[in-house]
């Protein structure tokens, strides 16, 4: 649209290329932080690689938190159309946090799990930690939100704050922010 005319099909590759670079590029941050955290706190790989898997399942009950209440702030959102979506996700994460809050579950499976030393996050993690994590990341994520709508309003595109924060976990997901 900017320098010369484009098709899709021409941008393909490139885009397969951009977006697999952002993966890797998402593995090696991971990693650093896992490495780092084995390195200098002995947390053993597992468990370092478990607490980022803590941190991403937390960052999606935030995301499907965020667009419930933009589906709520704008009625004539799109999203307000489909407010079941989030809610369908943040469901099961709440469950899963509720398990992992509750103690020692009584069933071989689940006590199987629970007591994988690699879990330990999970397990040591109480409500004031989900608190304090999720005001960090909802900082951020609001923020970013800020930023994509006057990137947006930039190119004088009209939309309204709402839209940006219901649909600003697709572009998290997407953009690879959740996982950094």
């Amino acid at each position: 649209y900017f320098h010369r005319r484009t098709s899709f099909r021409e941008m393909l590759p490139a885009n397969a290329a951009q977006y697999f670079l952002q993966l890797v590029n998402l593995a090696v941050a991971g990693s650093a932080l896992v490495l780092f955290m084995n390195r200098r706190k002995q947390v053993p790989w597992l468990a370092g690689g478990c607490t980022l898997i803590f941190q991403a399942l937390l960052d999606f009950q935030i995301m499907a938190a965020m667009a419930l209440v933009a589906a709520a702030l704008d009625p004539q959102s799109l999203i307000r159309t489909y407010w079941y979506v989030p809610a369908i996700v943040l469901a099961p994460l709440i469950l899963n946090s509720w398990f992992w809050m509750r103690g020692r579950p009584r069933s071989r499976i689940g006590q199987w799990v629970y007591d994988r030393p690699s879990m330990q996050s999970f397990r040591v993690a109480r409500p004031i930690h989900y608190a304090k994590l999720a005001a960090i990341r909802t900082a951020i994520f609001v923020g970013y939100g800020f930023m994509l709508y006057f990137q947006i309003r930039g190119f004088r595109v009209r939309v309204h704050l709402s839209e940006v924060l219901a649909f600003l976990p697709a572009v998290l997901l997407f953009d690879g922010l959740p996982f950094t």
